[in-house]
């Protein structure tokens, strides 16, 4: 994958653009649904919260403040092969299933 590509990917992914087809997708199909009871029962419907999903990418710098890790004892754990991290342009991101890989 060319980089401009990985950038304009990993922009939407922070933005969570991913999840808007999905929200217009419930949204529709919710009103499709409650359209004929509308008026004859008071029922309140969920919105979708995406901030409340969690992110499968972190970066690199989220996981060593919340590991209270320095650089050189992660670059320990990405040589043993227990984090593998990925790099797009100056962003360093690590999957949230490779955390439990770290000795706390």
């Amino acid at each position: 994958m060319r980089d401009f590509q990985a950038l304009r990917k990993l922009k939407k992914y922070d933005k969570q653009r991913h999840f808007e087809g999905v929200v217009k997708e419930y949204e529709k199909a919710v009103r499709r649904i409650s359209a004929p009871h509308v008026g004859w029962y008071d029922f309140k419907i969920p919105t979708i919260d995406v901030n409340a999903v969690k992110k499968e990418l972190l970066s690199r710098d989220e996981v060593l403040q919340c590991f209270k890790l320095d650089e050189c004892t992660f670059g320990d754990l990405v040589e043993q092969g227990k984090v593998t991290y990925y790099r797009v342009r100056e962003r360093h991101l690590i999957r949230r299933q490779d955390l439990a890989r770290i000795p706390t």
